[in-house]
């Protein structure tokens, strides 16, 4: 089994290792714009490749060692992860900047190239308990329409101000819920990703 699959089903989890931590966050960066099943399955590859040709096999090691090799954006090409130069940018970034993933903040996460409000919540969300940021993907922006909300996009809003002005539609339900925001996300996603 490939030890860098990750289970989207079941994403939420807050006591992971700190290569757990990486793994996780290079989903994040991957699977914007794709699905889940396609990245977990093209990014475990990437990097069970990498990890032959590195003494060391955390995430952020292996990428470090093609980025050192000067091969890190060949083989993001060679992969079918797509959206080469951004992911090239961003793996570049996380790996070399030495960022705390157990302490960075949201704007910490979106100052690496290819992280905005979407990404750097997803990971935070589901990598620490008692987080309180919407993760504005189709699927919370099509339950929150279905809701009656007036004036939400299909897509993740790129403007700030939208995008905050929708963060508390959506903690106000995730409230209502009962649940976690971390479990209310997950449960829309679950229900409809399928």
């Amino acid at each position: 089994m490939n030890k860098y699959l990750i289970d989207p089903t079941d994403i939420t989890k807050f006591n992971r290792t700190n290569e757990e931590l990486e793994l996780f966050i290079l989903f994040c960066v991957c699977v914007a714009g794709k699905t889940a099943k396609q990245t977990k399955l093209a990014l475990a590859e990437f990097l069970e490749e990498g990890s032959k040709n590195s003494a060391n096999n955390p995430p952020f090691a292996i990428i470090y060692q093609m980025v050192k090799d000067n091969t890190l954006f060949d083989k993001i090409k060679k992969s079918s992860l797509g959206r080469h130069y951004v992911l090239y940018r961003a793996f570049k970034e996380l790996s070399t900047t030495g960022i705390d993933l157990r302490q960075c903040s949201i704007h910490e996460l979106e100052k690496i190239y290819g992280i905005g409000p979407k990404t750097s919540r997803f990971f935070i969300v589901h990598s620490r308990p008692a987080q309180k940021y919407a993760i504005l993907d189709t699927h919370v922006l099509s339950y929150l329409r279905e809701r009656g909300y007036d004036n939400i996009p299909k897509a993740t809003p790129g403007s700030t101000k939208k995008y905050n002005e929708i963060e508390i539609i959506f903690l106000k339900e995730a409230k209502e819920s009962g649940k976690s925001v971390a479990q209310f996300d997950l449960d829309i996603w679950n229900e409809r990703s399928r």
